[in-house]
This record gives structure tokens, C-alpha cells and sequence, in this order.
């Protein structure tokens, strides 16, 4: 699994929540947690309307990243490895 794996998974008929559940559920160790799919749903879709990485994103009650509530765009789309989503060559 890895990249390719990714790069599949966009081509699959599902609609983005379920190739991000798959992903984020089967191409990370440890497995990233179901409720985590809505916060990479809104960091492509922000980063794919604006070309930008600084918008902050609420987290769900009771996760953090680093220390903090909200976490931005581009922290989202590196820790998930969600490039093969972004409409850019940036990634």
C-alpha cells in the first residue's frame, strides 16, 4: 500500500468519503480514525477551491494536533498523505 494505493483509490467509482475511509483506514499504520474522513473531506476540497494551505480547520472534540484545536489545510494533506485528491501540481 502507499502512493499507488492512493492513486487507485481516486479512480474508484465510490465518492471521496469512501476512498478516504479506505486510505486513511487501510494505508496508514496505525489506522486513522473514521471520524478523521470529514476533516480530510474539508481540507481537499478547501485546498482544491483556493490553492491554499493556511486555512485553519476545527478538529473533532477532544483531538489535537501539536497542542491545538484546529489544524491547516496543508498540515492535513501531509499527515494524511492526501496529494492524489489535490488539483495541483504542487503535490
Amino acid at each position: 500500500m502507499g502512493k499507488q494505493t492512493a492513486e487507485a483509490l481516486t479512480e474508484m467509482e465510490t465518492g471521496l468519503e469512501a476512498q478516504l475511509l479506505i486510505h486513511l483506514r487501510n494505508n496508514h499504520y496505525p489506522p486513522v480514525p473514521s471520524y478523521m474522513v470529514a476533516v480530510a473531506k474539508k481540507a481537499i476540497e478547501i485546498y482544491n477551491e483556493t490553492q491554499k494551505g493556511d486555512e485553519l480547520i476545527e478538529l473533532p472534540n477532544g483531538v489535537t494536533y501539536r497542542g491545538s484545536e484546529t489544524v491547516s489545510v496543508f498540515g492535513v494533506i501531509e499527515a494524511f498523505h492526501l496529494d492524489p485528491w489535490c488539483d495541483s501540481d504542487d503535490y
